[in-house]
């Protein structure tokens, strides 16, 4: 299992599997988009968001659902 977290309070946690990256529910990402994004990035993010599997909370996205990032 890897953890991380930043300085600004974002908080996640996550593992490899056999189809990618899981991030665990309840992982606090950042809310602001970094400039480095690349654009398929943005668009997965922005569906997540759409789809309810990350919500605002407290100034954070956090996951509602373990994900799978491939």
């Amino acid at each position: 299992m890897l953890f991380c977290k930043n300085g600004a309070g974002a908080n996640s946690k996550g593992s490899p599997s056999t189809e990618g990256f899981v991030v665990y529910k309840d992982s606090l990402l950042m809310v602001t988009e970094q400039p480095s994004l690349n654009e398929g990035i943005v668009l997965e993010r922005n569906k997540m968001i759409s789809d309810g599997i990350l919500q605002l909370e407290n100034g954070f996205y956090k996951l509602t659902k373990d994900y799978i990032f491939n």
